[in-house]
């Protein structure tokens, strides 16, 4: 079973922003932590800022650049060098007129031992799922899907390497 991470997403006036995050992955890289995103943008100008924490609370901004509607179109990608343990990001997305909202948060584990669940998506599963895990190790692992009664609904045996999808 896979518990203990609770992947948070602070998101405020998303109707209203003209620049949108439509995804965000992250992944390790050995001690490098990868982060890739796509934005969706209706004006000529956006601003972000990579933000990275150590505990998913408290974050510092890393890097802050700013892209055109013809760069707005293509796929954006970051890499964070020699992170320690966990780390979590987030990108703070601005347009011209100063609205801002934050994407959802991410996880990346370095070279330490252990896994951190990237993204589920949808949070409140009826179906189908996307599971996204960064691990710092090579191996097997069990993935157990459990319902709101604490059943075990389904077992899934997976090879982890630097990210698994499932």
């Amino acid at each position: 079973m896979i518990g203990g991470l609770v992947v948070q997403a602070q998101v405020s006036g998303v109707d209203s922003v003209p620049v949108r995050l439509s995804t965000l992955d992250a992944r390790s890289d050995g001690n490098d932590a990868r982060l890739d995103w796509k934005v969706v943008c209706f004006l000529d100008y956006a601003k972000f800022e990579i933000q990275r924490s150590a505990d998913g609370s408290n974050y510092t901004t890393i890097n802050i650049f700013e892209a055109d509607y013809l760069r707005c179109r293509q796929p954006f990608d970051y890499t964070d060098a020699n992170i320690n343990g966990k780390a979590f990001y987030r990108i703070k997305v601005g347009d011209i007129d100063g609205r801002i909202y934050h994407s959802k948060i991410v996880a990346v584990t370095g070279k330490e031992r252990g896994f951190e669940i990237n993204s589920l998506t949808p949070t409140a599963v009826t179906a189908n799922a996307i599971l996204s895990m960064s691990s710092a190790n090579t191996g097997d692992a069990q993935i157990e899907i459990v319902n709101f009664f604490g059943v075990i609904v389904k077992r899934v045996s997976v090879k982890l390497n630097k990210e698994v999808r499932i």
